[in-house]
């Protein structure tokens, strides 16, 4: 009997054994003590950092890695970078976008929108409480700020990162068609933006010039960034309360941007197989207004009038350029040798015995015979290249001691010869390349050429390819011998409005032809690169690039006479195309519809002495004095406003896109109490019209103004439509009130009435319409029903 009682009860003991139990119970107490500490520290984690602060890069050196973010900078130890530089230490690509913008201040301001749980490296950078920089620009300035200011960044991230744009790359898009084509890389949607940002560029150099030292200089940055940290906010809140000092320079900008769009005497080529820009116009303009024009574009060559040049490599080839693919930097030493010669000789064919010189001296004969096919022909260049290499390496090692031959020299020996500046072409002793022949010194009147004697008081220069933006130039060669520039620091990193330049003897298209020459042979076989080259590949292109071929090549047919041009060819761009590569060619539409009460609008030819009034404000950019006097004479202006005593009275601007920003609103503002007003609309697409209107424009319910009011087209054609006091319906004339005038409400203004208005432009004055209008009887008075707003002006009689 207790036998089986045993056995009944030992599987129960078994099955009630308390090891396990204890030792579960141990597992558990772990893991709920390890998920305690686990949510403690992502409590801790997950308050992000609210307070941050800016200190000076001798002080950022010293703090302990993680406490620290540099920007706009290359790495410094092993200190965390939010850079656009080609050495840094940036978030990994897999922690978002934080690589994928063009400028420091797009990498930051991505940067700071990481969140912790999929962040990664982005939102580790973000909570270091120090950020620092090396220098003061706009870029890394904003970076600062926008690092230290995270909520009102966030808030204008567009006009913030459009900043960057224009002060890095001298970019800004100011036409629609520029915002439309590449507005999403800095978040813009709408042209306003893009002005705002240009403003705010022009508050901070202003600001900067007036209160520290000259833009790049070192010596006060700290003070710099200290200063615009504390005022910046204010600024960009409100940026019209700025007006006394960005208006100089943005009306500088906006001025010269728009006379390479609209000038007959200016154009721009865009190149896009070299990624080469080609501009030319009178005087040297603002940085701004050119390089605007040349988006896509890595070098940029500018073409003044009397000879006057410069060549220069964009910032997008320093850095890791995102947006777009970027073609490799070309060390333009050998560029400068070959200009060097043909300054010596512009005047007169060069002598074949002068210029076949140095290690390449052997193609002489080769290349001379293919040069007959044009002037740098590639055909020519190829075969030299094929058939003479192993003749003109021979000739290098013979000749590269020989007396007067130190320009040839250095381009064998390899680019870096020319590391600081590249002055290539020596012309100062006896022997040298060009031996007799005649010279001039350009912008100095003519030399005689005496043995031993410079032919040329002139010389051309380069930077090094690793500047920022080598800009290669003509410079006094007593300065080239010193080493010293003619331009300061100042001069060099501002704007080619604000530095001297000398005229050249090259004529403009043998200038042209030889850069684009230069930039074919330089690229040919390799494609532009997404994000940029390293250095290292840089300079391996560049040392493995037989630039010498090109030098003899291009030296041989100068020799042939290949450059020689008629008489009268000696200002014009050879192939520079339309003077606007950006913008659509104009198509005006022609109005149609009844016009039977329609008058045309001609001025008198010539026109008088007086005539014109005096335009308080500056001069019109939408109408031409022929367009003001056939609106004076034609019967647009009431009788009050006739001349007297042959004169007209003044006019005086009261509102303007280019002068006062783009705002409905400061356009009421700058308007109200005053009338009569004339109104100007240039449309995007070359149609110009306008509206006399006879009351001070305001915002209201209704329709108001008087029977005065009319409407006007001045391009394509020039025509009035008067008020017509009966309206037109299923082509019968009724009488009715038709007393729509003038309208202004905070969605925009319009001028008619009556079903449609003659004129209707938006509250943002970016869009409009004009439409068949039976308050004046006029038909659609822009290029297109639909139109977009180019510019507008308010003027007060």
């Amino acid at each position: 009997m207790r036998q089986s009682i045993w056995t009944v009860q030992e599987p129960l003991t078994g099955h009630f054994n308390v090891q396990p139990v204890i030792v579960l119970l141990g597992l558990a107490a772990l893991v709920l003590l390890l998920l305690y500490k686990m949510i403690d520290t992502l409590q801790l984690r997950m308050k992000p950092r609210t307070v941050f602060t800016y200190i000076p890069l001798s002080e950022a050196t010293k703090k302990a890695e993680g406490t620290v973010v540099l920007v706009d900078c290359s790495a410094i130890g092993n200190h965390p970078t939010l850079t656009h530089h080609k050495s840094n230490c940036n978030p990994k690509k897999r922690a978002g976008k934080a690589t994928t913008q063009d400028t420091s201040t797009g990498i930051v301001l991505d940067s700071i929108k990481a969140g912790f749980f999929f962040g990664g490296d982005a939102y580790r950078h973000c909570q270091c409480p120090a950020v620092s920089t090396n220098h003061f620009d706009i870029d890394s300035f904003l970076s600062v700020w926008a690092y230290c200011n995270r909520p009102l960044a966030l808030a204008n991230e567009s006009v913030l990162r459009h900043m960057a744009r224009i002060a890095d790359f001298r970019e800004g898009f100011l036409t629609p068609e520029l915002v439309h084509e590449f507005g999403h890389l800095d978040g813009i949607t709408n042209i306003r933006d893009c002005y705002t940002a240009l403003k705010l560029c022009c508050v901070i150099n202003t600001l900067e010039k007036q209160l520290f030292s000259a833009p790049y200089a070192s010596k006060d940055c700290d003070a710099k960034m200290a200063y615009f940290l504390d005022v910046f906010s204010s600024a960009l809140t409100n940026p019209e309360s700025h007006w006394q000092d960005w208006q100089d320079e943005y009306k500088q900008v906006t001025s010269g941007f728009d006379q390479l769009l609209l000038s007959p005497d200016c154009s721009v080529q865009l190149i896009k197989k070299l990624g080469f820009a080609v501009i030319q116009c009178p005087e040297p303009l603002h940085y701004y207004s050119l390089f605007s024009h040349t988006l896509g574009a890595d070098v940029v060559l500018t073409m003044y009038d009397k000879n006057r040049y410069e060549l220069e490599c964009k910032y997008t080839q320093y850095i890791q350029l995102q947006s777009r693919p970027v073609w490799p930097r070309l060390d333009m030493a050998p560029l400068v040798q070959v200009l060097n010669v043909l300054e010596l000789g512009a005047r007169g064919p060069l002598k074949a015995d002068n210029v076949g010189v140095g290690p390449v001296k052997g193609m002489a004969k080769s290349v001379r015979s293919l040069s007959s096919g044009g002037p740098l022909s590639t055909a020519a260049v190829e075969a030299a290249r094929d058939a003479d290499a192993a003749a003109a390496a021979a000739a290098a090692r013979e000749e590269q001691g020989a007396a007067g031959m130190a320009s040839s020299a250095a381009i064998t020996a390899g680019t870096d010869v020319f590391a600081s500046k590249a002055v290539a072409g020596s012309a100062d002793s006896s022997g040298g390349m060009m031996g007799s022949g005649d010279g001039r010194a350009a912008g100095a009147g003519n030399n005689s050429n005496k043995e031993g004697e410079d032919v040329s008081e002139v010389a051309w220069v380069a930077d090094r390819m690793t500047d920022t933006g080598p800009i290669l130039r003509l410079e006094p060669k007593h300065a080239v011998r010193s080493g010293r520039s003619m331009l300061t620091k100042a001069q060099r990193y501002g704007h080619p409005c604000d530095r001297p330049f000398l005229s050249s003897s090259i004529p403009p298209p043998v200038m042209l032809a030889v850069v684009q020459s230069f930039l074919e042979f330089g690229l040919k076989g390799t494609h532009p690169k997404q994000g940029g080259w390293s250095w290292e590949e840089l300079h391996a292109i560049n040392d493995t690039l037989p630039m010498h071929t090109w030098v003899q090549t291009v030296l041989d047919q100068a020799a042939s006479g290949a450059f020689s041009l008629p008489p009268t060819v000696t200002t014009a761009v050879s192939g520079t195309g339309s003077s606007n590569f950006l913008s659509p060619p104009l198509s005006p539409r022609m109005p149609s519809g009844p016009e039977s009460h329609a008058i045309p609008l001609e001025p008198p030819m010539p026109i008088p002495q007086g005539l014109v009034p005096h335009m308080q404000g500056g001069p019109s950019s939408i109408v031409s004095s022929e367009d003001v006097a056939a609106l004076v004479c034609g019967g647009a202006l009431p009788a009050r406003h006739a001349p007297i005593g042959g004169a007209s009275r003044p006019w005086r601007l009261t509102y303007c896109t280019r002068q006062h920003g783009i705002s409905l609103a400061t356009l009421y503002r700058r308007a109200a109490n005053v009338s009569p007003t004339l109104l100007f609309i240039k449309d995007t697409g070359g149609g110009v019209f306008g509206a006399y209107c006879s009351e001070p424009w305001r915002v209201g319910p209704r329709f108001y103004g008087s029977g005065e009011t009319c409407v006007f087209q001045l391009y394509p054609r020039r025509v009035l439509y008067p008020w017509q006091r009966l309206a037109a319906q299923d082509g019968r004339h009724i009488q009715g009130n038709n007393s729509y005038f003038q309208f202004g409400t905070h969605s925009g203004l319009g001028v008619g009435g009556a079903g449609h208005f003659a004129i209707w432009v938006d509250n943002d004055l970016f869009e409009g319409s004009s439409a068949d209008c039976a308050t004046f009887g006029s038909p659609p008075l822009s290029s297109s029903p639909d139109f977009h707003v180019h510019s507008l002006e308010l003027w007060a009689l």
